[in-house]
């Protein structure tokens, strides 16, 4: 007679446990599923910044035009004109989907915007033997790093902590996402 309510009682708590795994779960997928994204997108910015096209420039005048900065990055994950560079015109925007939308909200190369993406963009000497300015023309060769950074708060359902430290029932989530990418120029 007592024991005709132990397996709900035992479901019910089991349950009860099975979906807060589940969440959890979902949670570090739509985490993974940005990073992914962020890589991707560093990926194909880091390419155009190293491609030989956009390195080997020649203003009207003859002059060597400067290779793509920090901030024709930043402009080109916008989507704003990066003219005079090649901007893969047969591609959709470099940026789109939810790294587009992330984009509307900043994208920086002097700090992290609440909500965007920051940018850092170091240079090494051919042969990787020295840090170098990413400023003028790049030789053949020259290491292009760059980092883009984007905050959590965006994907994060399962917050119970600050901005700083998200948690859900002690299990941590990232407050930010970062991935570098490094190609010689060619």
């Amino acid at each position: 007679m007592f024991a005709t309510g132990q397996a709900m009682t035992e479901f019910i708590l089991v349950g009860f446990v099975a979906v807060i795994i589940l969440f959890v779960a979902v949670q570090f997928a739509a985490i993974g599923r940005e990073y992914t994204a962020l890589g991707e997108l560093n990926y194909q910015v880091t390419r155009w910044a190293t491609n030989p096209g956009n390195n080997t420039l020649k203003k009207a005048n003859g002059q060597p035009q400067d290779s793509p900065q920090c901030t024709d990055v930043a402009a080109l994950i916008r989507g704003a004109n990066v003219s005079p560079y090649i901007y893969p015109s047969s591609a959709p925007a470099v940026a789109a989907g939810y790294m587009g939308k992330v984009a509307q909200n900043g994208v920086s190369c002097t700090s992290q915007p609440s909500g965007g993406i920051g940018i850092s963009m170091t240079c090494t000497s051919p042969g990787g033997t020295s840090v170098t300015s990413c400023s003028g023309q790049r030789a053949a060769g020259t290491g292009v790093q760059i980092t883009l950074t984007m905050g959590t708060s965006s994907i994060l359902f399962l917050n119970l902590g600050s901005t700083s430290n998200p948690n859900f029932l002690g299990i941590p989530f990232p407050s930010t996402l970062s991935v570098e990418h490094t190609m010689l120029t060619q």
